[in-house]
């Protein structure tokens, strides 16, 4: 009875792994953004608010997943 699961263990163990992966490769995009305004301007922050927010959704998801 064991061997028919073996095939969904290892799906399982990849998609985990690969889950884990992108995870640890978008930690950058999840940082806290700058708000210097000297540095950016308003849109850029908002973009970049936004970009953070997204990847902290996908994140969120991925976890979940795991």
């Amino acid at each position: 009875m064991v061997q028919p699961r073996d095939p969904f263990l290892h799906r399982l163990t990849h998609l985990r792994r690969e889950l884990e992966k992108l995870s640890a490769e978008q930690v950058a995009s999840r940082a806290t953004v700058d708000l210097d305004q000297t540095r950016i301007g308003r849109l850029s922050r908002a973009d970049a608010l936004q970009a953070q927010a997204m990847s902290r959704a996908v994140a969120e998801r991925r976890a979940q997943a795991i």
